[in-house]
């Protein structure tokens, strides 16, 4: 597989002090409101927002049915989980059936989708929504400016809907988190360095044991784990040291900065690792990990230039459905829907591109944030305000059935170009259809 570039990796073997668990700069003991001075806490608060603090109940379903089977390590789809940055705002809970979702758009809460009905579930704001064993984690996400009780920003949250309960799952406080079946894969930003780089922490809660454990400090940094699993493992990027014969710009610009060459690390080759240092041997891994990749069902899929990768990891057996493609997108039912609109039916292989239009008619070049339940695509994107929708494939009639005839005829022109409409619905409005 050709390399599009090489991955860096600094690592130092001495760290700095870093910023305080919830990541915020040093703020004043006390705060002014109208002329009255009000102490504040170690978390931010004055004593009036304690007192309002939000309380940590959700709604109570009562006994529900079991409907299905969860996976066997993960706690969403994989397609979900391929970065850190991902918002995850939707999950469904294959054992109750019901679907979970940020209302970004309208209050962005937590609200829960059950026979065919939306409402709100969690009233705090929340990302990273995963469910396990008919509980749903997420990362509480205030911004620092909503009071919770007993817990903090940053803080794993779980919430029962058979009681309504919602726990703290841990006293830790993080910037991203991934959940899986046994552990809770953790990340917090810390200090940044006057070279450019960002000092990161690693952790994992367990969930047999409850302990919160931080990753092991390697001496010399040799390898790291990905977010996608294979069973019980992780797969791991591998690392090596810097050759300097073989310059590459951004090392050579840490260099400049301040960044000792022996500490920049190259990735040289991935290997199945489980977190207690057991491997895998297998043939026909790649080198290097291709950017936006999951695995899922025994491959590892990836969109190339060359079109959708599948590459057996048990085999290393590759095969390719061949389309140009250079966007990013996303795998849902057996179709390919691509951030440009476009789409393309993996049996039929053929890429059609779709007009993107919003259901208040607001054209747009390309969707945001691509994400899936497994039977609905939805996009989260940003055009005033940040809004999840659901995307809905119709047809170039149903476009025109929608709109006044004032604006009909500039879509008329537009029939030829275009094979269909992507059309965007906010879930607030439609998350139960």
């Amino acid at each position: 597989m050709k390399r599009n570039y090489w991955k860096m990796v600094v690592c130092f073997l001495c760290l700095f002090c870093f910023f305080s668990a919830c990541g915020k700069e040093d703020a004043s003991p006390n705060q002014s409101t109208g002329g009255v001075s009000q102490k504040i806490d170690d978390n931010g608060f004055t004593e009036e927002q304690r007192e309002n603090a939000l309380e940590r109940k959700g709604k109570v379903f009562g006994e529900l049915p079991v409907v299905g089977e969860e996976d066997d390590i993960y706690c969403n789809l994989p397609e979900n989980m391929r970065d850190w940055s991902s918002v995850v705002p939707i999950c469904r809970d294959p054992l109750y059936g019901i679907l979970y979702y940020v209302d970004y758009g309208g209050d962005s809460m937590i609200h829960a989708v059950f026979n065919g009905e939306s409402e709100l579930a969690v009233g705090l704001l929340g990302r990273q929504l995963f469910c396990r064993k008919g509980k749903l984690y997420f990362l509480l996400d205030t911004q620092n400016q909503i009071a919770v009780d007993g817990a903090k920003d940053g803080n794993i949250l779980s919430y029962n809907p058979v009681d309504g309960t919602i726990a703290v799952v841990s006293d830790g406080v993080f910037d991203s988190i991934m959940v899986y079946q046994d552990v809770i894969y953790c990340r917090k930003e810390g200090e940044s360095y006057s070279n450019g780089t960002i000092k990161i922490d690693y952790w994992f809660y367990n969930f047999d044991t409850g302990e919160l454990v931080e990753r092991e400090q390697q001496e010399t940094f040799s390898y790291d784990y990905s977010l996608a699993r294979y069973g019980k493992y992780f797969l791991t990027k591998l690392y090596g040291p810097y050759d300097r014969s073989k310059p590459i710009e951004f090392a050579e610009e840490l260099i400049k900065n301040g960044v000792d060459p022996s500490r920049i690390s190259m990735q040289v080759g991935i290997e199945l690792r489980t977190l207690d240092g057991e491997r895998a041997a297998l043939n026909g891994l790649p080198e290097e990990l291709p950017n936006g990749y999951y695995v899922k069902d025994g491959c590892m899929i990836w969109l190339g230039k060359k079109g959708v990768h599948y590459l057996e990891i048990e085999t290393g057996k590759e095969s390719i459905i061949a389309a140009d493609l250079n966007i990013g997108g996303l795998i849902c039912d057996g179709k390919l829907y691509l951030k440009d609109g476009g789409y393309m039916d993996l049996e039929q292989g053929n890429l059609e591109n779709n007009l993107i239009v919003t259901s208040a008619g607001v054209e747009l070049s390309s969707v945001g944030d691509l994400y899936t339940d497994g039977e609905n695509v939805y996009v989260l994107k940003k055009i005033e305000d940040t809004v999840l929708y659901r995307l809905k494939r119709e047809g170039m009639q149903e476009l025109l059935d929608s709109v006044s005839e004032r604006v009909r005829p500039l879509y008329e022109k537009k029939f030829e170009q275009y094979s269909g409409v992507a059309r965007l619905y906010p879930v607030s409005d439609t998350a139960a259809e």
